[in-house]
């Protein structure tokens, strides 16, 4: 049974930015925002109305009609547009157009409900890996996408290979935020936006600023046409992102960061033709099976569906598929781990084995 306007409201309230998961989920319970859940959300969080339809108009992705949220999407941007995104448009049922989506090296993204796919035409849309980056032309040296072709390079074991968070050990082992703050400065580094301004400088200020918690925040939405080469570096590079954010960390004296996806980027949590939310399901009832091999008792049955349907409504099928890819890598590698608190005692869990109490 779908929760209630007030159930969803009243779960809302105790986050402490509870406004834009709260619209998610009345946008995935409905499959739009309707007046009166925008109005329900207005009065529920003291929001005022016009307020709230100014956040709800800011994101194309929120739909104002029944039926939106699954109704195909067409990314009309530049690159887009003079690959025939107008003519997809038309040629899809019920689509509409949306802002570019950040795949300019794969063109045209159709969005239906959380899945991309891309084709140039509408018999030919299909989900599908993003695209590596291209070699560069002959004599020219990259720095960003230096080792972004090597075998793995995603993986924590490939990244390593290629001397992936040696910076970071040397940095905590053996040197003073201050010297990393000054090899920046000799590096000349710089931000890549218009200002260009100096790395090492703007780490200096944070560093000698006053109050806290001092933040670190990779901003990742590239909301400009034409911009996608974070994607690229989150797809095929991960770890050089985190890498980097944890020697601003250390730096700046930062105790925490912030990754700021684009609502069009977390896509690469399960295979292809597959959600998130249907991949954890299938793992789920795979592991369940293994745990069980006499049959899944109906007690436990029970639970898996309610836990999954809860994950579904809170949309935490991200967070379950991020602990257990860590908790199986840490397990590769004979890291002793174990799931705590609510974890060791969910039949979720207990499935895809990040814990071993049996819900049973």
């Amino acid at each position: 049974m779908s929760p209630t306007n007030d159930e969803l409201i009243e779960r809302a309230k105790a986050e402490p930015a509870p406004l834009l998961p709260l619209l998610h989920r009345f946008h995935e319970r409905d499959g739009h925002l309707s007046e009166e859940a925008l109005r329900a959300v207005s009065a529920g969080l003291r929001i005022p109305i016009a307020d709230l339809f100014g956040t709800v108009t800011f994101y194309h992705h929120f739909a104002r009609e029944p039926g939106g949220h699954a109704a195909p999407r067409v990314c009309t941007g530049p690159v887009c547009a003079l690959k025939g995104a107008e003519a997809l448009c038309e040629a899809l049922d019920g689509a509409t157009p949306m802002p570019c989506s950040g795949r300019c090296d794969d063109p045209i993204p159709v969005l239906r409900g959380n899945r991309t796919l891309v084709g140039l035409s509408a018999d030919s849309l299909e989900i599908r890996p993003t695209p590596l980056p291209p070699e560069p032309p002959e004599g020219i040296d990259e720095c960003v996408f230096a080792h972004i072709r090597e075998p793995d390079r995603k993986t924590l074991a490939g990244y390593r290979r290629s001397g992936g968070y040696a910076a970071l050990e040397k940095a905590v082992g053996s040197m003073k935020p201050e010297e990393v703050i000054d090899l920046l400065d000799e590096s000349g580094l710089a931000g890549r936006g218009g200002a260009g301004f100096p790395t090492g400088r703007k780490w200096r200020a944070v560093r000698e600023a006053t109050g806290g918690p001092k933040t670190v925040v990779c901003n990742a939405d590239e909301g400009e046409p034409g911009c996608f080469k974070d994607r690229a570096l989150m797809d095929w590079d991960p770890h050089a992102v985190l890498e980097g954010m944890a020697l601003a960390c250390f730096a700046t004296g930062a105790p925490r960061a912030f990754l700021y996806l684009r609502y069009e980027y977390p896509e690469e949590l399960a295979p292809p033709g597959l959600t998130p939310l249907e991949h954890l399901t299938r793992l789920t009832w795979e592991g369940a099976a293994r745990r069980y091999p006499g049959g899944i008792p109906d007690k436990v049955r029970r639970l898996i569906e309610h836990e999954l349907a809860l994950i579904a409504e809170l949309r935490y099928e991200a967070y379950f598929l991020t602990v257990w890819d860590l908790v199986r890598f840490a397990r590769s590698r004979d890291i002793l781990c174990q799931g705590r608190g609510s974890a060791a005692n969910s039949a979720v869990c207990y499935c895809l084995g990040i814990t071993a109490v049996d819900p049973a």
